[in-house]
């Protein structure tokens, strides 16, 4: 998703409000999702969820299954924005683009209206291009404002985005504040490895540099919270020197 995202000069994004809730559970499945609320001297009430709850392990398949089955229908009237819709959700986001105005506009409009059939309203629009935020706020597209964003990208699938000048970044805060409390030991260093997520392999030559040096500890056999030998501890504090860098990478 992230790499069709990038490939179309306009990118669009999206996401359906309240996705999960606007599920119903069949009468038969609502007795697995029972909670109990405490009615004080009258006891204790026991009720059931309607809806489709997030944090149920089934609850993604249960969006995508319904999603799916839904857009289907529309499949010979809308072909190629029914394509689109298939393969462009993760869970309640859509991600994807394309390369002019008009297919970019004649896209949302249409994903708009096929979802709102289903009773799932497609909101916080963006884009990286203005023309394309003009149409949506002529009509009175539910919109996210690109001033929004100066100094606070917009989270795509967990990388960040600006769509002011259309570059992607690492969210690598959860990082650097991880190795402010450095300790020379294995098991640190797994624990800050952890804290990276690069899905497109954008600092790949930055990551395999870590890969390396945790082999390395593994041929000296050290134990997971003994100290590291001089040599592994000198080549970690210069990673981690050079960790703070990454926050200034910006890919187009």
């Amino acid at each position: 998703l992230l790499i069709s995202f990038r490939s179309n000069k306009i990118a669009i994004l999206a996401d359906v409000e309240k996705a999960f809730l606007q599920i119903s559970l069949a009468p038969k499945d609502k007795d697995v999702v029972r909670f109990l609320i405490d009615n004080g001297e009258n006891g204790v009430n026991v009720y059931r969820f309607n809806r489709v709850l997030f944090g149920v392990n089934a609850s993604p398949f249960l969006l995508a299954a319904t999603i799916k089955t839904h857009i289907e229908k529309y499949v010979g009237k809308y072909p190629d924005t029914v394509r689109i819709l298939d393969h462009c959700f993760y869970v309640d986001d859509l991600v994807t683009g394309e390369d002019d105005v008009e297919s970019a506009f004649d896209l949302s409009s249409t994903a708009a209206k096929i979802m709102s059939d289903a009773g799932m309203n497609l909101r916080k629009w963006i884009s990286n291009d203005c023309r394309l935020m003009k149409q949506w706020q002529l009509e009175h597209f539910d919109h996210l404002n690109m001033d929004d964003f100066v100094n606070h990208p917009h989270r795509v699938l967990g990388l960040l985005w600006d769509p002011q000048n259309d570059y992607l970044s690492l969210r690598l805060n959860g990082l650097l504040d991880f190795l402010q409390k450095r300790k020379n030991t294995k098991r640190f260093l797994l624990m800050a490895a952890g804290r990276i997520f690069d899905p497109l392999g954008f600092v790949s030559p930055f990551t395999i540099r870590f890969k390396i040096l945790f082999q390395e500890i593994w041929q000296q056999k050290t134990d997971w919270d003994e100290e590291l030998l001089p040599d592994i501890r000198e080549k970690f504090e210069l990673w981690c020197s050079e960790a703070s860098s990454l926050s200034e990478l910006q890919i187009p």
